[in-house]
């Protein structure tokens, strides 16, 4: 089956007339002309409208569709501007059948190390990336960002965590949630987390300070963004529209970390239901986050730590009691970003140490004479 063959080319064209060429619409690549020249763009866009395991929910097959109309309007956030939309993925008889084309359909891409920004459709479109990105069987980071945990729901998107971490050929290096509010936790969720060792950022923790979201995105290959992560007031058109949740704002820095992280090779922005969208608002929010997340990964930065750490700060803090002697810090002095050494504790890597991003919150901790939980985490001891 030809590459071109499991997607809607094409499909995408209505909406990106009158678009001036500083706009998203009008600066994407042509690839109704020439499908193939997507190998040539920095990034690809591509659309999953796939939400037919929700029975008792309005279909959303417009979603990707209604994301675009309002993000190729969008100012293209730099010059050259090289993005690509593939348009909507085709889909098969069933949902199950759906996320196996989509894995058809991306593993190319993967393979040619171009990241991809995926409009959905359900939580069913991470289960299709993890699928193509099995495919390597290399380690893969993993942060989702929502409001529940998605691991013992009774649908198929409200448990695709669990599968995630049961059922599906990837090999998970690192499990992290980030906006989530313990309201919607509960007690076997919660210990689930625990037992896996995963990273949780909480809602109020990212209320006091969103730059602690940062951390788990900076080394993240895969990125899962539920709308319902929002609050109702921005994003009403979802599944579980909550009073509480991310800001607009909030959510967009956040998509901002994530394309400014080194390694990420997806971004899926999942859950946006336009029949529940009276007035576009979620549609608009959401485009709005995919519009950070290309500027921020056309904005990395190039801070990476070098193999004898000569570009970064160190901070060594002595903790006067307990196990742990020193706490070891890392910063670039150019991006103010932190880092955290931790000894492995386990297997063929004992003895050494690696480096762990974290905040200047973490080294302000250490300075009263404790080690951050994310220090202990790494260490393999919570």
């Amino acid at each position: 089956m030809k590459h071109s063959e499991y997607f809607e080319i094409g499909s995408t064209l209505e909406l990106r007339e009158n678009c001036g060429s500083q706009q998203i619409g009008g600066g994407l690549w042509d690839t109704e002309a020439d499908f193939a020249r997507w190998r040539e763009a920095d990034l690809v866009i591509v659309g999953f409208p796939e939400n037919r395991s929700l029975e008792s929910f309005p279909l959303s097959v417009a979603a990707p569709n209604e994301i675009r109309r309002y993000l190729y309007r969008l100012a293209t956030p730099t010059t050259p501007f090289a993005v690509a939309d593939l348009g909507n993925i085709i889909l098969g008889e069933d949902a199950e059948e759906s996320v196996h084309i989509m894995a058809a359909a991306l593993e190319p891409i993967f393979k040619e190390n171009k990241p991809v920004l995926l409009l959905g459709g359900t939580q069913e479109a991470t289960v299709g990336l993890c699928l193509a990105m099995a495919e390597d069987e290399s380690l893969t980071r993993y942060v989702g960002i929502d409001a529940r945990p998605d691991l013992f729901g009774k649908t198929a998107p409200d448990s695709f965590h669990y599968d995630m971490l049961t059922r599906l050929p990837i090999n998970l290096a690192h499990f992290a949630l980030v906006g989530l509010q313990q309201h919607y936790m509960t007690f076997d969720e919660r210990e689930a987390l625990r037992r896996i060792n995963a990273e949780i950022v909480r809602l109020g923790v990212l209320q006091t300070d969103v730059r602690q979201a940062e951390p788990p995105l900076r080394l993240a290959h895969l990125v899962s963004f539920d709308m319902s992560a929002l609050r109702q007031a921005d994003a009403p058109g979802v599944r579980f529209p909550s009073p509480t949740g991310l800001s607009v704002e909030q959510a967009c820095q956040i998509a901002r970390f994530a394309g400014m992280g080194y390694d990420v090779r997806a971004f899926a922005l999942c859950e946006t239901l336009p029949p529940l969208d009276i007035d576009g608002r979620t549609a608009h929010a959401a485009a709005l986050i995919a519009w950070y997340f290309i500027e921020g990964w056309y904005h990395r930065p190039m801070d990476r730590p070098a193999a004898d750490r000569h570009n970064l700060l160190k901070y060594a803090v002595s903790m006067s009691s307990g196990p742990v002697k020193e706490v070891v810090f890392y910063k670039n002095p150019q991006t103010d970003r932190w880092w955290m050494e931790v000894p492995a504790y386990t297997g063929a890597e004992r003895g050494r140490t690696k480096l762990v991003p974290c905040t200047e919150r973490d080294y302000q901790t250490a300075l009263r004479d404790e080690a951050p939980d994310k220090w202990w985490r790494e260490y393999g001891a919570l």
